[in-house]
């Protein structure tokens, strides 16, 4: 990514760092790698954020301010089927948008999770536990909605991760899914149909909870 020239110090080397971490991982990247990029000394990287541990956690600020994340499931719901399906799949789109469109910023953010979740760096369960956990938790208050109260919590997380990891899949394997769709970009070209069969699968976990657990 291309920084532009006229931005403070500071913002470049956020910048930078979001790039390089996202391309070689927490425990990959060095401050001279990210100085590098953002051309700018290490005496300007210690002056701003005093070690690497420390700019870390100020580029998760940073590309969370500079992506702000509208959440669809905070919309008032009207209570019918149909209205939730559809909040869901705005949220998924989102995600899918964040992680294959372009925004190279949100590319990077969806980027650095996913490193982190395959390469766990010291510092990830603190980032985890203010970012991640409350998004995880409510999208566990938005499918408590619309399934009985006795549906286990362990069965409403495996179908969130399982929801969460469909999506990831087009990132992950972004290298493999370009060989074998030579020329094209096939998430994108298929983001609504993804996004539908996303939220299928969803609604049919909570239709057999419907069932299952109808009479508790």
């Amino acid at each position: 990514m291309k920084i532009p020239r006229k931005m403070d110090t500071k913002r470049k080397i956020l910048y930078a760092s979001a790039e390089e971490f996202a391309e070689k991982g927490y425990n990959g990247t060095t401050i001279r790698a990210i100085c590098k990029r953002a051309k700018a000394n290490v005496a300007a990287v210690n002056y701003h954020f005093d070690s690497k541990e420390s700019l870390y956690k100020h580029m998760f600020k940073f590309l969370f301010n500079e992506t702000p994340d509208v959440n669809p499931l905070a919309r008032e719901w009207d209570g019918t089927d149909e209205m939730w399906k559809e909040m869901l799949g705005e949220w998924l789109a989102m995600r899918l948008k964040d992680i294959t469109g372009e925004d190279k910023l949100a590319r990077y953010k969806s980027r650095i999770f996913c490193r982190e979740m395959l390469d766990a760096s010291d510092i990830f369960p603190d980032i985890y536990r203010a970012i991640f956990v409350p998004r995880i938790k409510g999208l566990e208050s938005f499918i408590r909605k619309v399934v009985p109260p006795a549906t286990p919590s362990d069965e409403i997380y495996v179908i969130i991760f399982s929801a969460i990891s469909s999506f990831f899949f087009y990132f992950q394997n972004v290298n493999a899914i370009n060989v074998f769709f030579e020329g094209r970009s096939f998430a994108l070209e298929n983001m609504e149909m993804i996004k539908k069969t996303i939220v299928e699968n969803v609604w049919n976990f909570v239709e057999l909870r419907r069932k299952r657990y109808a009479a508790s």
